[in-house]
């Protein structure tokens, strides 16, 4: 998977309503971070500690894909309701100064299909961080106990 391609999605932010083009970032390093519905909120903590490091979203676009192919259709409009309740509170916590619609990027993957185009068909509660290179190619897949310290200083690195 490292220096392969990163596949090219385009996915509709929750909350903003902001469509979200991975390709719309091509010559900049991207942060995604990939979770399942199950372990979304989880993405929270790994947020506030990569962006205590790199607060500028011009300097590192960051985004969160979640993988919600589990979600029986039935039930998309209530956890699309929750997700969007969810980002509300969690605006709220940006420091004054940043863009909510920039410095939190929740990407609901209804169909799994990007989640999977990265090879993550079944996260469980696992968490992994791809950093994007500015040519497209994927520098690192992280994931584990050390996936923050390990991502962080990698982009220390090449920002």
């Amino acid at each position: 998977m490292e220096g392969s391609v990163a596949p090219t999605f385009t996915l509709e932010a929750v909350g903003s309503g902001r469509a979200f083009n991975l390709s719309a970032y091509q010559g900049r390093n991207v942060l995604l971070i990939f979770v399942s519905g199950f372990a979304a909120r989880s993405s929270r903590d790994i947020v506030i500690d990569v962006r205590r490091h790199f607060p500028e979203f011009a300097r590192l676009p960051l985004a969160i894909i979640v993988n919600l192919a589990a979600v029986p259709k039935l039930l998309h409009g209530a956890v699309k309701g929750f997700m969007e309740s969810a980002y509300r509170d969690a605006v709220r916590e940006i420091p004054p100064g940043f863009a909510a619609d920039e410095h939190l990027i929740i990407l609901p993957d209804w169909s799994g299909k990007i989640t999977s185009a990265y090879f993550f068909n079944d996260l469980g509660n696992e968490i992994h961080l791809v950093c994007i290179s500015p040519e497209g190619k994927i520098l690192a897949d992280f994931h584990g106990p050390d996936a923050v310290s390990n991502t962080i200083s990698l982009l220390q690195e090449v920002l």
